[in-house]
């Protein structure tokens, strides 16, 4: 016996598709979005991309378990509209919020904890509704049993294809252009709207319709001034000038400081300036002071190139220090050269080159010879592109230096204990391709911190004494006890970093718990 369901008419099949086509491009735009919102405040680390992934195909599977007990009941396209008004109504809530729960979940727990339950509390709960169109829509566009399949297979690939549009859409285009705030209000526009899009259609109720498309803006241009006004109260960021999406990175820019001790920083301290034309010579950040030691390392040295150019604070510094020597700025963001001209006062010569290349990948491929590698790309501990951080990637190193050239390499973690594992992994790997590595830690306790790592092709002992002040001030900072050899190497088949950084913010943020103990 055939049950029927009743049957739809052209322009309603037309509907379904629409709906199941944006909902699916939603879903991956959510998806994507969502690792930019998460960087600042929980790094992009796999931690971040595993726990959104996971939760929203999780969520997905409860919405699909839940649309189809729905579409079996309530076989009826008011469920569509419901679904996806509310689905709409939860995104310009995430909206709203996302900045606070962020904030919240990554400083209250590790990467890991904090990256599951923020994906949690910002994905699972628009993304369970979204789950539910797609079987609905598959009940409501088949005319009975017998056409089950072919509904259910036109409705899924349809939406499979909105799923890719989504993807390309965010990664190729929103992103680079919008912050992710106006992407979530795009979103959040568009699913209303498409729940909207029968009474759009409908003469009858034309004037709804256009009342509720009104509204629809109204509430996003009234959120969209509440996060201008909350960007400039912000108490932790100085005095907001920018806060813009590129394709790889948020882009935060502020001041704060007053007098010749003001400056000017780039999201998370990536790079700082002075803001005094007078200090224009002088680095903010004490940790860049440690690449001056170049001058003492490689003293003739004629030509550098620098991986993470960030706001070329370094790069800046670099050609008022070093007037007739070359430095290649190495920077996957193509966005980074503008913004350090714009924003940093970097003023291009003849004697910088921008590359836009990921770091790893220009080492694997330059035919380009230097005296000097500088490695800035780990801006936090939450952001360590483990693929440069490999007994390969030395390798390669050591293969662009000139002979008896030098690396010098900006880490950032603890020396001893399990704090201390990512720096033990990082010096025994770099001791693996060369013979001389040396220690500079920022810190002289063991706090976490900036740790300069010095490599050398030369396995000849060089003095470390110089008559520059700011030289032998750094020199006297290495750290010369024994670097336990406890932590496997670094390898392109296994580099555990993110690992080694959870569990050393763990165990901070624990101390005393099992497995903690710093005499390890």
């Amino acid at each position: 016996m055939t049950t029927h369901v009743r049957s739809t008419g052209p322009a309603q099949q037309v509907l379904l598709l629409v709906t199941v086509f944006v909902s699916g491009s939603c879903v991956m735009m959510l998806e994507i979005v969502g690792m930019r919102m998460f960087a600042p405040f929980l790094g992009t680390t796999l931690y971040v991309a595993t726990s959104i992934i996971g939760v929203v195909m999780g969520s997905l599977s409860i919405g699909y378990f839940l649309g189809g007990k729905i579409a079996d009941r309530w076989a009826q396209n008011g469920m569509l509209t419901a679904a996806l008004a509310i689905a709409g109504t939860l995104v310009l809530g995430t909206a709203f919020c996302q900045e606070k729960w962020l904030y919240y979940f990554g400083n209250q727990y590790d990467i890991a904890s904090g990256s599951l339950f923020a994906a949690l509390a910002i994905f699972a709960p628009f993304n369970v509704v979204l789950g539910t169109v797609t079987p609905i829509a598959v009940r409501l566009s088949c005319a009975s049993e017998r056409t089950i399949g072919n509904a259910a297979g036109t409705i899924y690939a349809v939406s499979t294809v909105g799923s890719i549009a989504g993807t390309f859409l965010a990664g190729f285009w929103l992103i680079p252009l919008l912050g992710s705030l106006e992407i979530l209000l795009i979103v959040a526009a568009t699913l209303l709207f498409d729940a909207l899009l029968p009474l759009v259609l409908s003469k009858r109720n034309a004037t709804l319709a256009t009342a509720a498309v009104l509204t629809i803006l109204t509430t996003a241009g009234m959120m969209r001034l509440q996060h201008f006004r909350a960007i400039a109260a912000a108490p932790t960021q100085g005095d907001v000038i920018a806060d813009f999406n590129t394709q790889y990175r948020r882009v935060q820019i502020w001041e704060e400081g007053s007098g010749d001790e003001r400056v000017r920083v780039l999201s998370d301290w990536q790079s700082a300036i002075y803001t005094e034309e007078s200090r224009r010579g002088e680095l903010v950040q004490t940790y860049l002071k440690y690449f001056r030691l170049a001058e003492h390392f490689s003293p003739d040295f004629r030509s550098a190139v620098i991986i993470g150019g960030a706001g070329y604070a370094f790069p800046r510094f670099f050609l008022h220090a070093y007037p007739q020597r070359t430095i290649d700025v190495v920077d996957i963001d193509p966005a980074m050269t503008d913004i350090a001209q714009e924003y940093f006062d970097f003023q291009p010569t003849e004697h910088v080159r921008s590359i836009v290349q990921d770091g790893r990948i220009f080492l694997n491929t330059t035919e380009e010879k230097y005296d000097v590698v500088y490695m800035d790309a780990f801006s936090n501990l939450s952001s360590v592109p483990s693929q440069l951080t490999t007994h390969e990637a030395m390798q390669q190193i050591d293969r662009v230096l000139n002979e008896d050239g030098i690396l010098l390499m900006n880490i950032i973690s603890r020396k001893e204990g399990p704090e201390g594992q990512y720096f033990r992994a990082q010096y025994h790997t770099m001791r693996r391709v060369f013979p001389q590595v040396l220690v500079f830690p920022i810190r002289s306790d063991d706090e976490r911190s900036n740790i300069i790592l010095i490599a050398m092709k030369s396995p000849h002992p060089i003095a470390m004494t110089r008559s520059d002040e700011g030289l032998q001030w750094s020199l006297d900072h290495q750290y010369t006890d024994p670097v336990p050899n406890d932590v496997p190497l670094l390898t392109d088949n296994h580099a555990p970093v993110e690992y080694y950084v959870t569990r050393a913010i763990y165990c901070l943020q624990n101390a005393g718990a099992s497995g903690c103990n710093v005499s390890q």
